[in-house]
């Protein structure tokens, strides 16, 4: 129980800084936009993140909320993907960069925002996100429905810089 509150706690805190799926998604004419979003968490220190939406354009509502930042263990950079209640959790989350082999994780926690996901990496794996033009996730929406969404990864060097604290 203490490792479940010890890894998932700050996550959350995270989750809380960073806004809950139903927030404005920002686009320019090129198509969703990295957004920078900072704020302190509990023990003081400032966290900042860049998060991008995938909108369901027909319901005007979110179905993805993609978070980069240096958050993990030891500052190191970590993936939060968040998406609506209702998804089928057994088959956790699925990510793939430019129609790469996808890599699996599975859902976490969900709060009455969302279900979370988060995946822990090292520099030389945020390199191939960074150097990426899609990331592809994809999710079972209940019942049985297969979600398959984009990510542009576009700007998303240009938006992390100045988000790891030294």
């Amino acid at each position: 129980m203490v490792r479940f509150i010890g890894r998932v706690l700050p996550l959350l805190l995270v989750g809380v800084l960073c806004g809950a799926l139903p927030a404005q998604a920002a686009e320019s004419a090129k198509g969703p936009e990295w957004v920078k979003k900072c704020g302190k968490v509990a023990d003081g220190k400032e966290v900042c993140v860049v998060r991008q939406f995938v909108m369901d354009e027909q319901q005007h509502r979110p179905l993805l909320l993609a978070q980069f930042g240096y958050t993990g263990p030891k500052d190191k950079p970590r993936l939060i993907m968040s998406v609506p209640l209702g998804v089928l959790l057994t088959t956790g989350i699925s990510i793939s960069i430019d129609k790469k082999k996808p890599l699996t994780a599975p859902f976490e926690v969900c709060t009455p925002e969302g279900c979370l996901s988060f995946i822990d990496m090292d520099e030389p794996a945020l390199e191939h996100f960074l150097k990426g033009k899609v990331m592809t996730v994809r999710f079972m929406a209940a019942p049985g429905r297969p979600l398959e969404l984009p990510v542009h990864l576009q700007g998303l060097a240009a938006a992390l810089k100045g988000t790891k604290t030294e």
